[in-house]
């Protein structure tokens, strides 16, 4: 397939020849991902630039990104590397749903609307990379201890990440799978039913059978925990006890780290400065700098305190109190700019709320509800919510390292 599409597609004038030259940059480079992903950002930019007033202005960009990215997903796939194809396919999905929402406006989405209907295949499409690099990549290296770790072979520090990015992309999957059962015909949903099972059973494996997503480096790692909470809290097969293990084990592999004062959650996101920073991460004096805000232990409180566990935002509470007093716990939410960047990360966007109160899980949730009330609206106007694409929101999140908003754990009902 590879072979025929640089004899044919890439040396006729099916495309322009931009496009034509972005495209090959973008498969020449497929095993230097973060190379081969730029250039295909730039591609995907290149298309959405165009002017587009019509109907058939929009099925052009949208079928000419589905055939690129189509490319560059059997040319990965023939260099056994489908990174480049996965991150790519979130990014057409952001900037794709940037520009349809313009598309429709406050108009209600049809289905029989052709625009409509090539957005449904672009979502299909990452759905189908996504689950292909899970069946290749993850799978396989389930089932045994250590085995899908030991898989990535460089530091621990980029096992760490890599492992966290496998929790959220494999939970993000299981969110698109459920949101995809409320659409399907009858005839559909229970091979879907199945899907969700597997995958929640592929979570659990992957986190039971390797450590380091017990022991977070970075705070924004809550971002892929928070995904798999929402993916593992769905009303099919909710394992509370591992729920719980789990945040558990999390909570005394951070407090030991803090007593130790080396390799505790920090705020540092460049990969070279983390990699220093677990190497040498024992300097008091660089501590309360590099501990001086965190989304990640307040979410934590969330979720014990959803699943009714007193012994672990106790312990939380202890950690603020005893080693974190200086660290001011917040948690995110959209606000009235986040529509306009969510899709696009132009510009930073959302609100925080600042050193939220963990004395206690009635205290906290009273706090919190009354705060996700003030911001509904906010939250309701982000058009992916409204029009009932709210995976594309957390793919967002997921893309650009968001806190997820607190909007999707809460309903602002003190009840």
């Amino acid at each position: 397939m590879a072979e025929l599409i640089q004899a044919h597609f890439l040396r006729e004038d099916i495309a322009p020849d931009d496009i034509k030259s972005l495209l090959r940059k973008s498969l020449a480079m497929v095993d230097e991902p973060e190379i081969s992903i730029l250039h295909f950002k730039k591609l995907a930019k290149h298309l959405f630039s165009r002017k587009m007033t019509s109907k058939d202005d929009y099925l052009t960009i949208f079928r000419q990104l589905y055939i690129y990215t189509s490319i560059l997903w059997i040319w990965s796939r023939n260099e056994n590397n489908t990174e480049s194809a996965y991150i790519s396919s979130e990014f057409f999905i952001l900037h794709t749903w940037n520009v349809y929402k313009k598309y429709i406006g406050n108009k209600k989405i049809r289905g029989h609307c052709p625009v409509y209907q090539q957005l449904i295949s672009l979502i299909m499409l990452h759905m189908r990379i996504s689950e292909e690099y899970i069946q290749r990549a993850v799978i396989p290296l389930s089932q045994e201890k250590y085995l899908l770790s030991s898989s990535i072979d460089l530091s621990s520090v980029d096992i760490n990440l890599k492992l966290f990015d496998i929790l959220s992309r494999v939970s993000l999957l299981g969110i698109w799978n459920s949101w995809l059962y409320q659409r399907v015909n009858e005839k559909h949903k229970d091979f879907l039913t199945n899907r969700h099972y597997e995958l929640t059973n592929l979570v659990w494996n992957v986190i039971i059978n390797n450590s380091s997503l017990c022991s977070p480096y970075i705070d924004n790692q809550i971002i892929d925990i928070s995904i798999a909470i929402i993916f593992l809290n769905s009303p099919k097969g909710i394992n509370t006890n591992n729920m719980i293990g789990w945040l558990n084990q999390v909570i005394d592999n951070c407090a030991f780290c803090l007593n130790q004062i080396r390799s505790y959650i920090t705020t540092i996101n460049n990969y070279r400065d983390l990699i220093d920073f677990i190497d040498f991460s024992g300097d008091r004096n660089k501590f309360e700098k590099l501990t001086s805000a965190s989304a990640f232990y307040p979410y934590l409180f969330l979720f014990l305190s959803q699943l009714k566990d007193d012994l672990g935002t106790s312990r939380i509470y202890s950690i603020k109190k005893e080693q974190l007093s200086h660290c001011s716990f917040q948690v995110f939410f959209f606000n009235r700019i986040s529509e306009g960047y969510l899709y696009n990360d132009e510009e930073r966007h959302g609100a925080t709320l600042p050193n939220v109160d963990i004395s206690s899980p009635e205290k906290f949730l009273e706090q919190l509800n009354f705060e996700v009330n003030n911001q509904k609206e906010n939250f309701e106007n982000i058009s992916a919510i409204k029009h009932g694409f709210y995976p594309i929101a957390l793919l967002a999140c997921r893309h650009y390292r968001l806190p997820v908003p607190i909007n999707f754990f809460l309903t602002g009902d003190n009840s």
